[in-house]
């Protein structure tokens, strides 16, 4: 797999191999959902509930999340407060599937660290808390930044016995443009904000 790659303080990108950028970046590239433990996998299959409008994403996304498809797409320094962000790396239609936000789904149990990565799961544990997809190790997509006027729309789909959380286009997104999606307020709750994002009533599972 190769990647357009602009670092910090570079001013021209280049295409890196995925072992390079795993190297630059300090993490471990995640094409599928993983799990911690086999407890937790079989929680999540025997447990899910899904709906209707669960099932109807599955069947739109099902090609797209066994192939652990990703649009075409560039990762971009953008500054020390921010970090890397995605960007489209051609046109993207609406509607059309940005990638699975991958990680490993485990019990939100960590205390003692604050990850930036993680993602409610609509399965709970045995004492009724929210699973999380932690993307400290995962997909590109976990490069993504937040907006408040986002152009990406986020859903469970469920296909294969278990949720996947889909990013996809909310409208057509032109090439070179950053990919956003609203994190929400609980998110920001334990968190200092970047200076542009100052308001925004969405609701989210980034925790």
């Amino acid at each position: 797999m190769m990647i357009e790659f602009l670092g910090k303080g570079e001013t021209q990108s280049s295409v890196i191999t995925l072992q390079q950028l795993e190297k630059l970046i300090g993490f471990r590239y995640v094409e599928f959902l993983e799990f911690i433990s086999k407890d937790i996998h079989d929680r999540v299959v025997s447990h899910a509930t899904p709906t209707e409008n669960h099932l109807s994403f599955g069947d739109t996304y099902r090609e797209a999340i066994c192939l652990g498809a990703l649009a075409p797409v560039s990762v971009r320094w953008i500054n020390d407060e921010v970090g890397f962000g995605l960007f489209a790396a051609t046109e993207i239609h609406k509607g059309a599937f940005i990638g699975e936000y991958t990680g490993v789904v485990r019990e939100n149990n960590d205390h003692l660290k604050m990850s930036n990565y993680l993602f409610g799961y609509p399965v709970n544990d045995d004492i009724d808390r929210p699973l999380v997809i932690d993307a400290e190790n995962g997909n590109l997509t976990r490069f993504i930044n937040h907006s408040y006027s986002p152009n990406l729309e986020k859903g469970y789909a469920y296909c294969n016995g278990m949720f996947h959380m889909v990013l996809y286009a909310g409208r057509t997104i032109q090439p070179g443009e950053q990919l956003f999606y609203d994190y929400g307020q609980t998110y920001w709750r334990i968190r200092s904000k970047p200076e542009a994002f100052t308001h925004g009533n969405n609701n989210s599972n980034r925790i």
